[in-house]
């Protein structure tokens, strides 16, 4: 048994011996091309796994990494076509980057606070600031307010990562409304609404009465139709079946983008 174990050994030691000899005696433009094989071998694993990970097509691929086309990838994934170094680094590079900015967003929505955090105000509340503080000269109706506290809760939701009001929207004929609210001014009807009496505006949490004091800076010059016909025109509303909630991640999701990108914000 020894021997045989012996004789093993001396087998393997016989056939390295002559595959070394073999790679010492290769010339360096041999090893160099050894090694770009080598890397073309990697680059299409590589690139395979990559495409594979971030659940992408070819065409998906070949758009983020621009200058390539569908047939490109697929070609250098069956290990066909003859890239260049520099153009096996590039695709590589950016997919790289690609998952690497897409890793970043998922930190990012991971890490943002919920909707289940306390709200700064009461609706009412919110309300009665908004009748508080309007224009002597505005004819604001029941039908304006409801507009604007929509938009309120838009700018909270996008500004400050959480709901100015707890009370939910809901999708009506006329636009968005808050329930609670449009009851407890329905008796005015079309006419403009009285100031709170014994309300004390400076009560209400500053960062609330800053939302509000910008919403109606920038939206309380226009008439309730003007608002109502704005709302109507923005997908939480138009997405939403007549009665049925306008989420506050729909809110969030519409106006992020155009909050966002305003001068001023």
């Amino acid at each position: 048994m020894t021997q045989t174990i012996h004789a093993a050994v001396v087998d393997v030691q016989t056939f390295e011996s002559p595959a070394a000899a073999r790679r010492a005696r290769l010339t360096p433009e041999a090893r160099a091309f050894g090694e770009e094989v080598g890397r073309r071998i990697d680059f299409r694993n590589q690139l395979r796994d990559l495409r594979l990970s971030l659940r992408l097509t070819q065409a998906q691929v070949a758009e983020i990494v621009g200058d390539e086309d569908q047939a490109d990838i697929s070609r250098f994934e069956h290990g066909k076509g003859n890239p260049t170094l520099d153009r096996m680094e590039k695709i590589l590079g950016r997919l790289t980057a690609y998952a690497a900015e897409k890793r970043r967003e998922a930190e990012s929505v991971a890490h943002e606070p919920t909707w289940t955090q306390t709200a700064l105000v009461p609706a009412q509340a919110a309300a009665q600031y908004l009748c508080a503080i309007r224009d002597e000269e505005d004819s604001f109706t029941n039908l304006k307010l409801q507009k604007l506290l929509y938009y309120a809760q838009a700018y909270a939701a996008v500004l400050l990562r959480r709901p100015l009001f707890r009370e939910r929207i809901k999708a009506w004929t006329h636009g968005p409304v808050v329930p609670q609210v449009r009851y407890e001014y329905k008796e005015h009807q079309a006419q403009p609404l009285p100031r709170p009496e014994g309300f004390d505006p400076l009560s209400l949490d500053p960062v609330a009465r800053a939302v509000l004091e910008r919403v109606y800076v920038e939206l309380g010059q226009y008439e309730a139709w003007h608002l109502r016909d704005m709302t109507h025109a923005e997908e939480p509303w138009t997405s939403t079946a007549r009665g049925d909630e306008i989420t506050l991640d729909s809110i969030r999701a519409y106006f992020e983008p155009r909050l966002r990108s305003a001068p001023g914000r």
